[in-house]
């Protein structure tokens, strides 16, 4: 978009973010943080941000595998509809290093607690210039849940994950 420098410039450290998406993925991080913390849940949101750095925050109900497709399949299409700029998916999910899930074809959710860790995902992107991707895992104490610190993951994506529209 004209006057809108791409969320990432590349330099000889690598990829950083524009200041506006800086300031806007602070406050999702900071929000998420804080509704787990307090006793809430982690509903699957997402944040869309316009080209005037307004943002928009739509709760998605993804209750089953045919409303994960449906999301997955009309989401490049609803970025379009919406001119958004910039978005981000928030969810929780299960996390393992274990190969069973692949080799053996079962959830990760079914494996021994040990070989588990639930975990907050931030995806995103702006259209056509660069995708982020968040994790930070979730502790459950004696107080209620913690969210450890969010980690930059250079590779990966996910289905959620919309480079283009």
């Amino acid at each position: 978009m004209k006057g809108h420098p791409p969320i990432y410039q590349i330099g000889t450290k690598g990829v950083t973010m524009k200041p506006e998406t800086e300031k806007m993925l602070a406050i999702v991080k900071m929000g998420t943080k804080r509704i787990l913390e307090e006793g809430g849940e982690v509903v699957p949101t997402l944040f869309l941000i316009d080209g005037k750095d307004r943002m928009a925050i739509l709760g998605i109900p993804l209750t089953d595998e045919n409303a994960k497709s449906a999301f997955e399949k009309g989401l490049p299409e609803f970025l379009k509809a919406t001119k958004a700029h910039t978005y981000f998916f928030v969810c929780e999910a299960w996390s393992t290093t274990s190969e069973r899930p692949i080799n053996e074809g079962i959830a990760v959710s079914d494996l021994p607690l040990d070989d588990q860790k639930e975990i907050v995902i931030i995806a995103g992107a702006e259209n056509k210039a660069g995708k982020l991707l968040f994790l930070a895992e979730i502790k459950t104490t004696l107080k209620g849940k913690e969210l450890g610190e969010f980690e930059k993951k250079e590779d990966g994506g996910g289905r959620f994950l919309v480079e283009k529209w």
